[in-house]
């Protein structure tokens, strides 16, 4: 029996995907991180193997290809570390296809056509493909510029503004009260503690579900914060279109700012389609998991 696997690779959680060529059977399995920018390679590729394993595949059995959304690549500016993260896998003795998870949820949206992808959730990149099969990607900077457009944002942005009504720099905002309820202090000043002593940076994202509920009950700054962040998104993904030349190509949305924020997907929506009245808008109905399957597949034509 040949059996090909699609994985989708994260921070703390791996899951992957299964096919038995043969008969169709699916098999599913989860297991921890493989991002080795953080754990390193050798804890990411014993993570996946481990995974692998929970499949229960037969020793008889042959997978002849595994393909990875790896959080840890870049689909234009490869990551060196990824060479070693193949390397350690080839115990699997398969061939191993590594694109982004970003480029992963794209090709479940698209299988391989033109199209953009936008994501937004803690972090924010648009990537996309043209009919050549050429890569795009726009924002996806990382923390070092806020991540333009992503929860992380949103939260520093709303946190600052929150800061600057206590020292009087502006006006009064509702952010404030939000920040000291939500992290759970008494005064401002307790955040400086909180922060550095409980390498807090990774949570700071959370606060932008109390800015966009500040914005719904119309804070002006708030929403100004909102806006701000609708504006990077949609010029991001008004750049891919452009650089694909594809006006009527499908745009997706992804991740938590932009599925669960109705504010900004709304301006999102409404912008992008006036902008290209022809572009059809959609959210990828795909996992991750089963669109690297599905990659997986491709590779094998």
């Amino acid at each position: 029996m040949k059996w090909i696997i699609g994985a989708d690779g994260g921070g703390t959680k791996t899951s992957i995907s299964a096919k038995n060529l043969d008969t169709g059977e699916l098999r599913e399995a989860t297991g921890g991180g493989v991002n080795y920018n953080f754990i390193g390679v050798d804890a990411a590729a014993e993570n996946f193997i481990d995974t692998v394993a929970k499949l229960n595949i037969p020793q008889d059995d042959e997978i002849i290809a595994i393909a990875i959304g790896d959080p840890a690549t870049d689909d234009i500016n490869f990551n060196d570390a990824t060479n070693a993260f193949v390397e350690k896998l080839s115990v699997l003795n398969t061939k191993v296809h590594i694109k982004s998870d970003a480029f992963m949820a794209l090709y479940g949206l698209t299988k391989g056509d033109a199209g953009v992808l936008m994501i937004s959730g803690t972090g924010a990149m648009g990537i996309a493909i043209d009919r050549a099969g050429e890569i795009f990607i726009a924002g996806g900077w990382g923390q070092a510029t806020q991540d333009e457009g992503s929860g992380y944002y949103i939260a520093v942005n709303g946190i600052q503004a929150a800061l600057n009504y206590y020292d009087g720099v502006t006006c009064e905002t509702t952010l404030l009260q939000s920040f000291k309820k939500h992290f759970g202090i008494e005064t401002p000043r307790d955040f400086i503690n909180l922060y550095y002593n409980n390498n807090l940076s990774k949570d700071l994202a959370s606060f932008a579900k109390e800015v966009a509920v500040c914005a719904e009950n119309g804070d002006q700054f708030a929403i100004g914060i909102l806006d701000n962040a609708a504006f990077y998104l949609i010029g991001y993904t008004a750049s891919l279109i452009d650089k694909i030349g594809c006006e009527d190509c499908i745009v997706g949305i992804y991740g938590s700012v932009l599925l669960n924020n109705n504010y900004i997907q709304n301006k999102f929506i409404t912008d992008i389609k006036n902008k290209y009245p022809k572009c059809q808008i959609k959210i990828p109905d795909v996992s991750p998991e089963m669109a690297a399957l599905e990659y997986a597949e491709n590779c094998l034509l």
